[in-house]
């Protein structure tokens, strides 16, 4: 019996492992706020609509729409897989990563559909997203909300939170670059307070 279950578990660990499959689209909103659509294709203009006109009932007026960008995995179908989970999360986080030179700066995360895969991924679960440790919400796709009534009423009352959460963090952010800006211009008059003290004495001592 142990030589069987020991022959079970060579067999397992020596077949290879296959990579989870998921393609979802993605925006940032200002930057602030990610918009995932799992999908294949950029939302058509109805979707578009639908989603700024979602953002203006919540308060919520970007400069711009944002545009989605494509993200597929595997990206290579012919590469080893031996944690299939775990290298799905870091190709999702490392894409992430850089898209933070673009002015990425994550504090949300809103899903518009469901997709098993993609939602282990993200690890969704009681209103956060474990992998990018931000607050998450998931829900009907824009097409369901499109043509689907009931959705669109149920989601009434998230748009206010929505709306709450945005400008509360936008007000923190002013804030601080407020304190940022006020920290420079004080350790900018201590230097020159520092450079008028020195000159002072230099003429003291040419005296």
């Amino acid at each position: 019996a142990d030589a069987a279950a020991a022959s079970a578990d060579e067999t397992s660990t020596s077949a290879p492992a296959e990579a989870l499959r998921f393609s979802l689209q993605i925006a940032a909103l200002e930057g602030r706020w990610l918009l995932v659509l799992p999908a294949e294709a950029p939302p058509g203009e109805m979707q578009r609509r639908l989603l700024a006109n979602l953002l203006r009932a919540a308060g919520i007026r970007p400069a711009e729409m944002p545009a989605f960008q494509h993200f597929r995995w595997p990206m290579m179908d012919e590469l080893p897989v031996s944690a299939p989970l775990e290298e799905a999360r870091d190709g999702l986080r490392a894409f992430l990563d850089g898209r933070r030179r673009q002015g990425w700066r994550p504090e949300r995360l809103l899903v518009f559909g469901e997709d098993a895969t993609l939602s282990r991924v993200l690890a969704l679960e009681g209103g956060d997203c474990t992998l990018l440790e931000l607050p998450a919400w998931q829900g009907p796709s824009l097409e369901a909300l499109a043509t689907d009534a009931e959705a669109k009423r149920a989601l009434w009352p998230l748009l206010r939170q929505w709306g709450e959460a945005w400008h509360t963090a936008t007000l923190q952010q002013g804030s601080e670059q407020e304190e940022t800006v006020q920290n420079q211009v004080g350790q900018g008059d201590m230097r020159d307070q520092h450079h008028t003290r020195q000159h002072t004495g230099q003429d003291r001592k040419s005296t």
